[in-house]
């Protein structure tokens, strides 16, 4: 007992709290915003699943956090907050095991068609499919991903308000500002972690011959990287029950302050009427300052939340990289772009931004900035590769209006509708190595010989001497990588920029009595933005889906039309939806004076902003 007794005194302590509450938060993003969008594209390989239904799953995490926040948090406040929190690690386990679950109660990956060893032939039972559709993976997938949501409601609310209630009045800030850091290491790591599993194969034991992480039919071990936070969160989850419900602060006086303002809430909370819980809605609602900066933080919102998800989906569709390289990416230039944008954002406005029409007006500048990135990515062009008998004729010399695999060069093939697309000797990519009339095996998962399609000539029926193909497509890779990348991260970091900003707005164009209530109404609003985003953006891949590359039934895509995603993406989505998000700041700005309260309080808070801007300047 005695070698225990530091340990337990330890989270007796601030410090205590803020390790176990900084490694929860940290493995929490890491699950939901690093391994779950790191591995979206591999999920939808794998089980055949849409952009769209991707896309639903995506949105029972914002769902289930707007559906519970409010009332577990509630709960959890009456109660015991650490326990509650340790509760909560308990759930994000689960859940990161469910979410792994579809590997375990499935048959095993099949690549291509069980039996069928990709030359031309006429057997049958090579076009019988496999049958994997015996377990509903997407209903797992999104019962694991809303229980998620649950505890991360709980995480976020009970975090904060532990820090408020037990930490130093002159640390407060800081404890919460390292909170918030962990946010964003977390996806961090989940993308590079997700992204180094990726490179190893799905199941257990060795990839087929030929088939390597660049295949366009490699699906690399994505739920390995959800095992691992299953495995974070119980080893953290029993350290939550050593933390007692508050904490002695060693400030006599900060400890009265915090009993006082208990005391002042609990006396003065069964006081609000429901007429009087009505009149301050109606305040806030009827606020344009307040509303029209909801709507421009919700279209913010509708951007962040489609581009997190499907990012590093739109990298690999639009480069043709592999699903690791993708994810390693994507982390290290967005994750870097979303923290570094929210602080400077933050240091900018207290440095330079004092008076709410100043905050408000500077909103609408960095939306107006972000619009250059969203021009430059849209104008960027990543060609979607020609496949013959799919967008380009057997015939050179001719066009093709559909998808027609059949020619007289394979007439004698019964191949099936599995995209497994080969390079020939012609140089010109066919649908797969039957298709391409192909009667030989040159090279076991690598190249074939005597196929009858490469380099036909349909005017003269010669073929040329050279009649081989390899596996995969001929080079097709866009030469942009680099500044689609360079282009993410001004997008969100200028979308970021004002992403604290907006919030002191929305807290200062209403009373101090009405603050906690008009950033609740605001929480919802903004939910509604991040729940239409994940469908949305699935839609736009799926209407861009040129070929699924399977007879089986499977909704997944095998090849897209690129300049289509990137058109609608950008041009269609997110620069409707920033113009929207700059209306809405100018809108917002133009009120500012004009109701009546706003001029009370715009006046305290310049007062207050010239007397601590003082001392300041002297440091």
């Amino acid at each position: 007992m005695a070698i225990e007794l530091p340990k337990i005194q330890f989270f007796h302590t601030i410090e205590g709290f803020m390790v176990i509450l900084c490694l929860f938060t940290a493995i929490q993003s890491m699950i939901i915003s690093g391994m779950v969008p790191g591995v979206v594209t591999s999920i939808e390989k794998r089980y055949g699943l849409s952009s769209t239904q991707s896309g639903t799953i995506l949105q029972a995490y914002g769902l289930a956090k707007m559906l519970f926040t409010i009332p577990l948090s509630y709960i959890a406040g009456k109660g015991h907050m650490p326990h509650f929190l340790g509760y909560a690690t308990l759930i994000t386990a689960m859940s990161s095991l469910l979410f792994a679950l579809p590997h375990f109660v499935t048959p095993p990956y099949s690549p291509s068609q069980s039996g069928f060893d990709g030359l031309c032939g006429n057997d049958p039972t090579a076009l019988q499919c496999n049958g994997e559709k015996e377990v509903d993976v997407f209903g797992i997938f999104y019962v694991a991903l809303f229980i998620n949501g649950m505890a991360a409601g709980l995480l976020y609310t009970t975090g904060s308000s532990y820090i408020e209630q037990n930490a130093p009045k002159n640390k407060r800030s800081v404890y919460m500002g390292i909170f918030g850091a962990m946010v964003g290491l977390g996806p961090l790591i989940g993308y590079f972690l997700t992204g180094g599993l990726l490179n190893a194969y799905v199941e257990s034991e060795p990839a087929p011959i030929g088939l390597d992480s660049n295949s366009i039919n490699w699906v690399g071990r994505w739920w390995a990287s959800f095992i691992i936070g299953m495995v974070l969160c119980l080893l953290i989850s029993p350290f939550w029950f050593f933390i007692p419900a508050k904490l002695e602060l060693q400030d006599e006086e900060e400890r009265n302050e915090v009993e006082l303002q208990s005391d002042k809430t609990s006396n003065t909370s069964p006081s609000i009427s429901f007429r009087d819980a009505f009149d301050m809605i109606k305040l806030i609602i009827l606020n344009p300052i307040w509303i029209f900066t909801t709507f421009a933080e919700t279209s913010e919102m509708f951007n962040t939340t489609g581009w997190s998800g499907y990012g590093s989906k739109y990298l690999q569709t639009q480069t043709d990289m592999s699903a690791s390289t993708a994810s390693f990416l994507i982390g290290a230039s967005v994750v870097p772009a979303i923290v570094i944008g929210a602080v400077l954002g933050g240091w900018w406005i207290e440095k330079f931004h004092r008076t709410l029409l100043h905050t408000s007006r500077f909103n609408a500048k960095a939306a107006i900035g972000a619009i250059i990135p969203i021009i430059i990515l849209g104008s960027i062009s990543c060609q979607t590769p020609s496949i013959v008998g799919l967008n380009e004729a057997y015939n050179p010399t001719k066009t093709i209006d559909f998808k027609n695999l059949s020619n007289i060069c394979n007439i004698d093939c019964i191949c099936p509708n599995i995209f497994d697309p080969v390079c020939g000797s012609d140089m010109r990519s066919y649908y797969s190595a039957c298709h391409a009339g192909c009667a030989q095996i040159k090279e076991i998962g690598s190249s074939y010989a005597n196929c009858s399609c490469v380099g036909f000539d349909i005017m003269d029926f010669s073929i040329s001497t050279e009649r081989t193909v390899s596996t995969g497509m001929c080079d097709t890779t866009c030469k942009s990588t680099g500044l689609i990348l360079i282009g993410f991260f001004l997008f969100l970091f200028l979308t970021f920029f004002n992403s604290t900003s907006a919030t002191i707005v929305i807290m200062r164009s209403v009373p101090p009595s009405h603050i906690a209530l008009a950033i609740a109404a605001n929480d919802v609003i903004l939910k509604i933005g991040g729940l239409i985003a994940p469908i949305t953006f699935g839609l736009v891949f799926d209407n861009s889906c040129l070929d699924k590359g399977s007879h089986c039934g499977d909704n997944s895509c095998a090849i897209y039309d690129k300049p289509r995603i990137r058109n609608t993406l950008f041009f269609g989505t997110s620069l409707v939806t920033k113009l929207g998000t700059i209306i809405c700041f100018v809108i917002a700005s133009y009120y500012i004076n004009k109701v009546p309260i706003l001029s009370v309080l715009e006046k305290e808070s310049d007062e207050k902003s010239s007397q601590d801007s003082a001392p300041k300047t002297t440091t």
